[in-house]
Formats: C-alpha cells, structure tokens, sequence
C-alpha cells in the first residue's frame, strides 16, 4: 500500500520559522479537507535552484491507529491523482496566505510501511538539513513493561538532522500506521493432470467451488482445455467477503483443506487424484 506521500516545492525566498507555522496553522485546519488534521507531517528546508527555498514535506496518509489492538482503517487517504491535488491545493493556499509563494512542484512521490517513512526522512535530511517531525503518536512509559504505543489529541514534534534519532521517531510513528489494505478477491488455481478426462475435471472443479464457496462470488477461466500434453487447471477468482458480509481470511490449513475436499470431488467424477 502507498502510506507516505512527499511533495517537494521550490519556493521565493522563504525562511524555516516562518514555513514551520504556515504548515502548523494546515495541521490544524485539515490536509485533505477540514477536519483532517490528525496526520503526522514533516518537513525540510534547504537551498533550492536559482536562489530558491527548497520545501520537502511528507504526510502520513496512511490509516494511523490509537493503539496496536486498533483493526480499523477508516482514515486512509487513497493514493490517488485527485487525493494529491486536493492536498497539494490546500497547501499551496496556506502558504499564499503566509505571504510565501510557491514556483513550482516535483512530480508526488509515495513510499510504503514503516521502512518507507524512515527513508523518506532520511531523504529529507540529506545535504545536512534539519528534518521536523510533528506528530501524535506516542510512545508511553511503563514502569517495568516494554512502552506502549499510543495517539492522543496532543501533538509533539521534534527537529533534529541526527539520521539514528530519525531513524527512532520513524519506528514510533511507523508502529501506528496500518500499512495494509483489506483484500477483496482472492486467486485460487486448480490443476489436474496431464492425461485427465477434461469434461470430468472441470466439472469436479465445478463441484468444489460451488461447495466451498457458497453464498460468495467467483468466477473461473480453463486453461489448457484442448491441449491434450498440457496439464489443466482453473484460474478462480473469489470474492472473499460472501453477500452478508461475512469475510473469508484463508490460512495454510484453510488451503490444506481445500486440497482435500477438492481431491474428493474428483474422485466422484471418475478422476483418481489426491491432495
């Protein structure tokens, strides 16, 4: 999944303090829509092209959790051309209305999961320039347990160019973030051997998935139907939550299984495979 977006602007002659409290006063205001003001930021200011400030800022648009039990993914900003123009647009606003004007923006950058925000910092950081982080992921003290990972309504930043203590406050938030999409479908492939009676096998193949999968969608496609030296199999494609919204999370035993009873169902047909 895309959880980091870096947007990078070249601008008139600004200087950090300023930059700092017009990104302060979006936080506060919302980064996609008002409202949305919950996300980590951060930030970098170093020499741009032609005189120019340098302007590097990354916002977590990934889901960040309240704490690690938390299984909700509600407030994702898909990665998405409109998402970015939306944040980019009101981030150009507030920093006109801070009196800096921007003169142009590199192409949107995006990265993934925890090792993908550490390294979006250490980018930002390179050429020896401070890095602000702002966020409201904790992480508690316990006395005598490891610390607990938490978000509250209190927001905390800290300003460093050190790359380990980056590399630290990266971990933090990165232990919050949910750096993964539900999945919808799922592939499941169904073979058989080369010299099958193939009516026979695609009709077992029938037989299964109707079983297994009932009450949920799929489809199938037969490959190799009419090669005769090639094995056929069926490329299934299931959808994984059924029509009252119960949702299928296949592990190892799940696929174990299904072997089996797809092995049977042959087996009634007249084809003598096993699992």
């Amino acid at each position: 999944s895309q959880d980091i977006l870096r947007l990078t602007y070249e601008l008139e002659k600004a200087n950090r303090e300023h930059l700092g409290r017009a990104l302060a006063s979006l936080a506060e205001d919302g980064f996609r829509q008002p409202g949305d003001g919950d996300r980590t930021y951060a930030f970098s200011v170093s020499e741009g092209v032609k005189g120019q400030t340098r302007l590097q800022f990354a916002l977590v648009i990934a889901h960040e959790k309240k704490d690690r039990s938390d299984r909700s993914s509600a407030n994702r900003i898909p990665a998405e051309i409109d998402d970015v123009r939306a944040i980019d647009e009101r981030l150009d606003k507030v920093l006109r209305g801070a009196g800096i004007t921007p003169v142009s923006r590199y192409p949107a950058e995006f990265s993934s999961g925890p090792k993908g925000l550490t390294a979006t910092l250490h980018a930002m950081q390179r050429a020896g320039a401070e890095v602000t982080l702002s966020t409201k992921t904790h992480l508690r003290d316990r006395p005598g347990k490891s610390g607990r990972y938490e978000r509250d309504g209190e927001r905390r930043e800290v300003t460093t160019k050190d790359h380990k203590e980056l590399t630290a406050e990266g971990k933090v938030v990165g232990a919050l973030m949910q750096t993964r999409q539900p999945r919808d479908f799922m592939h499941l492939l169904l073979s058989g051997p080369a010299n099958v009676d193939r009516d026979r096998f695609i009709l077992a193949g029938r037989d299964f998935l109707r079983e297994q999968f009932e009450g949920h969608r799929y489809a199938y496609a037969v490959h190799n139907r009419n090669d005769l030296e090639k094995h056929p199999h069926l490329h299934v494609i299931v959808a994984l939550r059924n029509a009252s919204g119960k949702m299928l999370n296949p592990n190892i035993r799940d696929f174990t299984e299904w072997r089996v009873r797809f092995a049977d169902k042959a087996r009634e047909r007249g084809i003598p495979i096993d699992r």
